[in-house]
């Protein structure tokens, strides 16, 4: 067998648990161990019921060692060795193999604010379980229910402590199984991971730690992103959120994963044609709320002004213009009104309901006509009182509570005896009838027949039940509403609040009543086919929100941040629904809705990000890839290398020299992004992109310390001023500058961005140590 000295941190990681079996009962220690070694205090929090965060009480084994490869591999493995040396174990040399544990979710238990209970008791047990080879399918199924562990953070969990005996099986090993091995990655128990497990060793004797790093390696030089398999756009990661530092093309790949959730097959036909792929984006982007088509993406960008009346509904003024129709001279005039409209957020939602198969499938369901049985149907539009009014609502809850339909016109006048053509006259001699509402009489009473259908109206734009009309007409003075007026129906769906296009090619009018022209409503709904047959048949939609973490979540959200988890969507097992606080209408989230944020970490602390998103989204880091720039950048063709005068430069060495500082010098969430060299094909690009684009990124990082600025970029770039020190630039004053004397002044210099490119080809080569 082959010998691998590379893995250093396997005997270190082995001394290191049995040190660990004694920290049971001193967790606080382990807390201020990880502190000690270099994991930053913010970092190591809890917060309460109440939102009040605090310094974390109690941990286990697997959270300890999650803390430590939440960073890249040189601060890993510093945080690494000084816990080796408080322990007195193995130094290491190497992390080799170990996979990063997501910064979003670092801990293996939630926030108290997040319902934890007994989870830190749990993962002790599973640790010496582990240790004792005990480990259960009950185990794995009870520590994969903790919020945020799930399967995937289980095997690298296991890993950790013990990775002679147990494989992550992760976003790194599954497509290398699959493609390298030939292996199915997935699992639902305990038992079908180990027979992963033994399928791996019937194939190889390497060591699970070395197929771990190998797996890295593989993707690695693929040139692709792993995110692509932890993002898989099934119906199993409703919500994501893609985090990293700026440049590294969360935004771009947004378009990608949204394609690959709405139509997968053109997205695999045209993954590699960035061109075809915008395309069909651009096609599928619904910009106009009133005119969607075939829309089924959305796209928002949150801030710190965004609010809940933007995302989901609020009260928006509106300009109404009123003519006088009697006076052909008068002059238009405006006047101000108010009206409910929807957010991004609900509009999404109901288009995406309409092919959801929950309410709209059983709705369909119900009606399983073929076109003869159609064409015989004949249609009515009426209105169950104003949707606009509060004391309205009981008139359309009565009719749906007692399976009729009513109406409030000629309250005095019992019509079951009463010719067509004498309603209608009817306002001829009371002044107190409009001739509108005999109209509307005269067709509940005799043009509405036994066995037409009625929609049921909620404004111009919606409808929200559907009945088919099965007695007469009757009157009912005493009845409990303010209508007397009734015909008895069967309800085929209600509690719809569904676009009135789903069935109509037109807005609704503002009559009462009326017929539904035929031509005009549309067959798909009523008509039998296999889409209505088959509820899985579900057309998805992608809501993608820019920069998710700047927004006040808990203010845009929400009540409905709780009803975006899986199990709480429309037709699943746990599902739930509110009555919105504006139009006091029932509103859940449709289970073929996929939300897609992104997250730039280096714009505010991602472990301050609210927990409450945390618990509800999985996360995918994208890291910066300085491979890219060499495979698919603009200088792709020379290997990503640059000449600048006599010398020849590797973009991605520029980049990953630059990073490497600045981790050291911050950390990784700080780092600069591949795509900003990406364009770069001249000497002139480049040079725009240090002025424009990395010197800016560095002074905020640093918050205008030029000093730490050379340290990253070199003395070609900044330098020390003349002033610096000097204080006999100080007007004269009885005050002490003596204490000015040793102090640094740095500015950045400018030389190296005119046309004398030797001086930028000095700096590069000081940047690099060359």
């Amino acid at each position: 067998m082959v010998k691998f000295e590379n893995y250093t941190w396997v005997k270190t990681h082995k001394e290191i648990i049995a040190k660990l079996k004694e920290y049971k009962d001193r967790q606080p220690k382990l807390i201020d161990l990880l502190e000690e070694s270099g994991v930053e205090d913010h970092t190591l929090i809890d917060e309460d019921k109440d939102g009040n965060r605090g310094r974390l009480s109690e941990i286990d084994p697997y959270t300890f060692f999650c803390f430590i490869y939440k960073y890249g591999n040189k601060k890993r493995l510093q945080i690494l060795q000084r816990i080796a040396k408080h322990f007195e174990v193995s130094t290491p040399n190497d992390t080799d193999g170990i996979p990063s544990a997501h910064a979003l979710k670092v801990m293996m238990f939630p926030f108290v604010s997040g319902g934890r209970t007994n989870e830190v008791d749990q993962l002790w047990d599973l640790f010496e379980k582990e240790l004792n080879d005990e480990i259960t399918n009950e185990d794995f199924k009870r520590i994969t229910a903790i919020k945020s562990v799930g399967p995937t953070k289980f095997t690298e969990a296991l890993f950790n402590v013990d990775p002679d005996s147990y494989l992550p099986i992760n976003a790194q090993t599954k497509p290398y199984l699959k493609q390298e091995m030939g292996i199915d990655p997935y699992f639902n128990s305990f038992d079908d991971y180990l027979k992963i497990l033994k399928k791996v060793r019937n194939e190889t004797e390497k060591p699970f730690y070395q197929i771990s790093h190998e797996a890295w390696e593989w993707n690695t030089s693929r040139g692709e992103e792993p995110i692509e398999e932890v993002l898989s756009g099934d119906d199993k990661n409703l919500n994501q959120i893609l985090f990293g530092p700026p440049g590294t093309g969360k935004t771009y790949h947004t378009v990608n994963k949204a394609l690959q959730i709405v139509d997968p097959e053109f997205y695999e036909e045209n993954k590699k044609d960035r061109k075809e792929l915008t395309k069909k984006y651009r096609e599928l982007l619904i910009t106009d709320w009133e005119n969607h088509k075939s829309g089924q993406i959305a796209m928002t960008t949150f801030h710190q002004s965004f609010t809940y009346e933007d995302f989901i509904e609020g009260i928006k003024p509106l300009l109404i213009d009123k003519n006088n129709e009697n006076d052909e001279d008068s002059e238009s005039k405006s006047d101000i009104g108010y009206e409910i409209q929807n957010g991004i957020f609900k509009n999404i939602s109901e288009l995406a309901r309409q092919e959801s198969g929950g309410k709209v499938g059983q709705a369909k369901g119900q009606l399983k006509w073929d076109r003869e049985q159609f064409n015989k149907a004949e249609f009515y539009k009426l209105s169950l009182g104003n949707i606009n009014i509060a004391e309205d609502d009981e008139i359309y809850q009565y009719c749906i509570n007692n399976d009729c339909i009513s109406i409030g016109f000629l309250w005095d006048e019992d019509l079951t005896n009463v010719e067509e053509s004498k309603i209608n006259k009817l306002h001829i001699d009371n002044p107190d009838y409009d001739k509108h509402d005999c109209t509307s009489m005269a067709i509940f009473r005799h043009h509405l027949k036994e066995g037409y259908y009625v929609v049921i109206a909620s404004g111009n734009h919606k409808f929200r039940a559907i009945g088919k009309v099965v007695g007469d007409y009757f009157y009912d003075k005493e009845s409990p509403i303010r209508y007397p007026h009734f015909r008895k129906v069967k309800w085929i769906a209600k509690d719809l609040d569904l676009p009135v296009d789903l069935i109509y090619n037109k807005n609704f009018s503002q009559k009462t009543i009326y017929h539904l022209r035929k031509q005009d409503v549309k067959p798909e709904f009523f008509v039998r086919s296999r889409a209505t047959e088959n509820s899985s048949d579900k057309k998805p939609f992608v809501l993608i929100i820019d920069e998710i973490n700047r927004g006040n979540i808990a203010q845009i959200f929400g009540e409905l941040i709780t009803l975006i988890e899986e199990d709480k969507r429309e037709g699943m097992d746990e599902e739930m629904s509110v009555s919105l606080p504006y139009s006091k209408q029932p509103f859940s989230v449709p289970s073929n809705l996929h939300i897609i944020g992104t997250m730039n970490t280096a714009d505010r602390s991602i472990e301050a990000l609210d927990s409450a998103l945390r618990r509800r989204f999985i996360f995918g880091e994208m890291p910066p890839k300085p491979n890219v720039i060499e495979e698919e950048g603009a200088l792709k063709n020379s290997g990503g290398s640059i000449k600048v005068g006599q010398s020849s430069f590797k973009l991605s060495e520029i980049l990953e020299t630059i990073n490497n500082r600045i981790e050291n010098l911050i950390d990784k969430d700080h780092l600069i992004g591949h795509s900003y060299f990406m364009k770069v094909k001249t000497v002139q690009d480049l040079q725009r992109v240090f002025h424009r684009n990395i010197i800016p990124l560095l002074e905020e990082y640093f918050y205008g310390d030029k000093g730490k600025i050379q340290l990253v970029l070199g003395s070609g770039f900044i330098k020390e001023s003349n002033y610096s020190g000097d204080t006999d630039i100080f007007a004269d004053s009885e005050y002490d500058v003596s204490i000015y004397e040793d102090r640094k002044i740095w500015v950045l210099t400018d030389d190296w961005r005119g046309d004398d490119i030797h001086t930028f080809e000095k700096a590069l080569n000081t940047l690099l140590k060359k």
